[in-house]
């Protein structure tokens, strides 16, 4: 097993190496820490105390509109270690309730007190509510997209939309930000942009996945008149990918490419939650 520890730079690298595994007889090979709740049944040794991680508590915020489950961890003695050491804690404890990649894709907001678990629950909890966020996902069907408004106080504004239910975690190995940005052109004063302009925008996300195929994802578009940009993420280091996206962008009016690493997806990460 290679684990990256949460950290997505780190996450697409144990990818790449699981991608191009060798399987060998009686070994199991594995890009992340699965889950193991039995982890929670003994002891922890961290800042000079002794923990008991069977008296740790959990309580759920759960959001179902941004898929994400707010956690907070209680344990009695967390006043006997540093705060680093009870947030060390706290990610272990979740770490082995739902594993490094679902902790990724579902977990929001992590707090930590110093309370005795009688008000809270356990790890069921953490684990259940978990599994409300994957089958509100699941009823979304096929990577709908979700639309966004932004207004401004002079007037105008911008919109965007994002591709749902789809989180970095998803895609690791992904951790190329590309964005291709064109010009489109816009009606008569005061009249809407013309039907066939929009019905030309609409196509381009299914046109530019279509580039792609499965060497990348296209994860969202946003419009300020007469602008769109569309976000998409590759491989790192994929020139024919890249190469197919240049070319693509090329026969758009204006068409402009510019990339970045971008490892945990955190350029359009607060649009897609």
């Amino acid at each position: 097993m290679v684990s990256a520890g949460g950290d997505p730079e780190l996450r697409g690298l144990a990818q790449r190496w699981w991608d191009v595994r060798v399987e060998e007889p009686g070994w199991l090979f594995l890009p992340s820490r699965p889950a193991d709740p039995e982890h929670l049944d003994g002891e922890i040794q961290i800042a000079d105390a002794t923990l008991d991680l069977r008296e740790l508590g959990f309580r759920v915020d759960t959001d179902l509109e941004r898929r994400r489950a707010h956690v907070t961890v209680v344990h009695s003695r967390f006043g006997d270690i540093p705060r680093d050491a009870r947030y060390q804690v706290a990610f272990l404890a979740l770490d082995a309730l739902l594993g490094e990649d679902d902790v990724a894709r579902w977990v929001g907001d992590v707090e930590v007190n110093v309370l005795t678990r009688d008000a809270h629950g356990g790890g069921e909890l953490v684990i259940a509510a978990v599994e409300e966020l994957r089958h509100t996902r699941d009823e979304l069907g096929d990577d709908p997209w979700r639309l966004m408004t932004m207004e401004f106080e002079g007037g105008g504004g911008m919109i965007a939309a994002v591709r749902d239910g789809v989180r970095w975690i998803d895609r690791p190995e992904l951790d190329l930000a590309v964005e291709i940005t064109l010009c489109f052109p816009l009606g008569a004063e005061g009249e809407d942009i013309p039907q066939d302009v929009v019905d030309w925008l609409n196509g381009i996300d299914d046109a530019l996945q279509a580039v792609l195929g499965d060497d990348g994802l296209v994860v969202m578009h946003s419009t300020l008149p007469p602008w769109r940009t569309v976000f998409s993420d590759l491989r790192d280091g994929d020139a024919d990918a890249l190469r197919r996206l240049r070319d693509y962008a090329k026969t758009l009016p204006k068409g402009k490419v510019t990339t970045a690493r971008d490892p945990g997806w955190y350029r359009v990460g607060r649009a897609i939650g």
